[in-house]
This record gives structure tokens, C-alpha cells and sequence, in this order.
């Protein structure tokens, strides 16, 4: 119980400060996972001996960051070190994330002899497309997954670091998929989300197969 009462106290400081006024401001929850895992309570740690290692299947629930890439980088080598070339899948249910990140794995992924296939299931959004597209075995998603392709410009950031970002976008939309250029070809137009069916991820190439429910 003692080990829980500094992640309570922190989400309670990142849902709400209060200001000497006594009034309450709100802050923005979407970046609550960066702030505990700044301070290190996002880590969990691994053994060789879960049921889903051995079967060779990594889940990744949530958004794509830094802690999420640590975990499953060390999988990947860990399970291309025991049976290098036998498939490994990893099934992914992500709002999005960090395209470094994404793009951290799929580095990994392409450099490993195993083939990972990548099943998306339930909403796979933005950074988690990325990663999906990244696989270097099969694409599938679940006949009742939404693929959220998310073209984000990020406005906050300085023109050079944005436009290296903008390239990285459009090279795998470009090199892996159908989708259309109109879609993604200006990196000055603001954030947009396409909401796809399996069947219409399956009709751009986004995915190489949907898997039907028994």
C-alpha cells in the first residue's frame, strides 16, 4: 500500500493543481503517461517465463512511448535471440504516441531475422498505424477495428523538425499503402484523421488481410 501512495499523489497533482487563489486548472490528462514515466513508475519489468512470451506474442495496449518501446524492443531481441526467424505477433490496440518512437520499433523489427506480424484490434490510431505499417510480416485487424491514419503536422515544433516528421509520414503512407497522396501531400495543412473500416484499411493496402470472428 505505501508503494502505491506516489502514484496516487501524482495523479492527483497532474489531474488538478490548484492555484494560491484557491482556484482549480485542469491540465491536459493525454500527457498524464508522460510525467509518471518521466518519474519511473511506468516501468514493469519481464521475465522469460510469461505464458505470452512463449508463445511469441507481444500486446501493446495504450499510447506508443518511451516505456512501450523499451518493453517491446526487448522482446523482440530477447524472442529473435531464442528462434531467430520463427514469427513473432504483436497485436496493438493504440490511440497513437510518438512517431520516434513507432519508428524506434519498426527500426528494430527490420533488423531482427524473425518476421513480425502485426495484428491491429478494437482502434488503431496514428503512431499505432505507423507501427502497423511497419511490420515485417503480415498486416491484419480484427473485422471490428477502426484504422485511424493521422497526418499531424506538429505545429508546435520548429519547421525543420516538423518537416523531417511530414517525410517520414509520407514515406511509409507512400511505400506501403494505397492511400491517396491528396491525403497527406501538404505538410502545412492542419491535423487530419481518416477513420477507416477493415475492409476499407484492406481496400488501401493497409492491411494485407482482415480476421474474421468465428
Amino acid at each position: 500500500m505505501k508503494m502505491l501512495a506516489p502514484f496516487v499523489c501524482t495523479l492527483i497533482f497532474c489531474s488538478v493543481l490548484v492555484s494560491s487563489h484557491g482556484q482549480q486548472t485542469v491540465i491536459d490528462t493525454d500527457n498524464l503517461m508522460d510525467v509518471l514515466v518521466g518519474n519511473g513508475f511506468a516501468r514493469q519489468s519481464w521475465t522469460e517465463d510469461e505464458p505470452l512470451l512463449k508463445l511469441r506474442t507481444i500486446i501493446i495496449s495504450g499510447k506508443i512511448h518511451e516505456e512501450v518501446t523499451r518493453d517491446v524492443v526487448g522482446k523482440l531481441l530477447y524472442l529473435d535471440h531464442l528462434a531467430p526467424g520463427e514469427p513473432i505477433d504483436i497485436y496493438v490496440r493504440s490511440t497513437g504516441g510518438w512517431l520516434d518512437d513507432s519508428f524506434s520499433i519498426i527500426d528494430v523489427m527490420s533488423r531482427i531475422k524473425s518476421p513480425v506480424n502485426i495484428h491491429a484490434m478494437g482502434v488503431c490510431q496514428s503512431a499505432g498505424v505507423v507501427l502497423l505499417l511497419g511490420a515485417t510480416g503480415e498486416k491484419t485487424a480484427g473485422v471490428h477495428s477502426v484504422i485511424s491514419p493521422h497526418f499531424n503536422q506538429y505545429l508546435g515544433e520548429d519547421y525543420s523538425k516538423r518537416s523531417s516528421n511530414y517525410k517520414r509520414f509520407a514515406k511509409i503512407y507512400k511505400n506501403e499503402t494505397k492511400i491517396p497522396f491528396e491525403w497527406y501531400k501538404s505538410e502545412k495543412e492542419k491535423d487530419k484523421y481518416y477513420h477507416l473500416s477493415a475492409k476499407q484499411a484492406l481496400d488501401f493496402e493497409v492491411i494485407d488481410r482482415i480476421r474474421e470472428s468465428k
